[in-house]
């Protein structure tokens, strides 16, 4: 959450109008601390939950207008991060809209991702 209120305003600053309120797509990469073997955590929690939890921050942040207006989560996948560092990385496309908001901000996306999109 307190990643977002950077985020919000380095969007304000390049015109992107919040909340978003047209129908957006969702791609989540959570990356969580894996059990000993390297693999994920029989605890570490369902994508589901996962998926409630981000759609009611982006909505309480003010990002989106509301979480139900994510038509989709396609590509959302949990990943054991060996280098202990948790995190989740979001990516929002308008739906219908192009260029997506990725394209917008390169600086806000990593190279590597920007490469594979």
């Amino acid at each position: 959450m307190r990643e977002c209120f950077g985020i919000k305003a380095k969007l304000a600053q390049r015109g992107v109008v919040l909340p978003i309120t047209a129908p957006i797509s969702i791609e989540a990469h959570i990356y969580l601390t894996p059990a000993a073997t390297g693999q994920l955590r029989k605890d570490c929690g369902d994508v589901a939950g996962f998926h409630q939890a981000i759609g009611d921050m982006l909505q309480e942040a003010g990002i989106i207008a509301d979480d139900r207006q994510i038509e989709d989560w396609d590509g959302t996948r949990r990943h054991a991060d060996t280098t202990n560092q948790p995190r989740v990385e979001i990516y929002i496309t308008v739906v219908g809209a192009a260029p997506p908001v990725q394209e917008k901000l390169p600086d806000l996306v990593p190279n590597s991702e920007r490469e594979n999109r």
